[in-house]
């Protein structure tokens, strides 16, 4: 399983609503214990990463992977929303997660040398 190494990073992670409550009628509810651990989600915040162009003057994901724009590209091309890999959070330790929404290359600062603008990721959880 692929690791996801782009450390630069700010996360905020959100647990699920779980419907776990079932009306008995007569204003009264009872709520059940659920069977698993819920699938908490992870937004990503990157402030900026960049395209990297190597002495070609083609654009390379080998240079500076971990802040390289067409290194994350080529990760989520080869996982998109369907293949789970294992992603390190500092509180959580490794998890196993998927995108859970599909990449948007974000836009580039004018004049900024193949610099993005800031953007979000959104992983889930998955079980093990």
């Amino acid at each position: 399983m692929e690791v996801f190494n782009f450390p630069y990073h700010e996360v905020q992670h959100s647990y699920p609503k779980r419907n776990s409550q079932v009306d008995l009628g007569g204003g009264w509810t009872h709520t059940i214990k659920p069977n698993s651990p819920p699938a908490r989600t992870f937004k990503l915040s990157f402030n900026a990463m960049k395209y990297f162009l190597d002495d070609d003057g083609l654009v390379s994901e080998l240079i500076k992977p971990e802040i390289n724009l067409l290194a994350l590209e080529k990760f989520y091309q080869a996982h998109e929303t369907y293949k789970a890999f294992e992603y390190e959070h500092y509180l959580h330790g490794v998890l196993v997660v998927m995108f859970s929404t599909p990449f948007e290359t974000p836009k580039l600062l004018k004049e900024g040398n193949g610099v993005s603008q800031g953007f979000t990721l959104e992983l889930k959880e998955q079980p093990r």
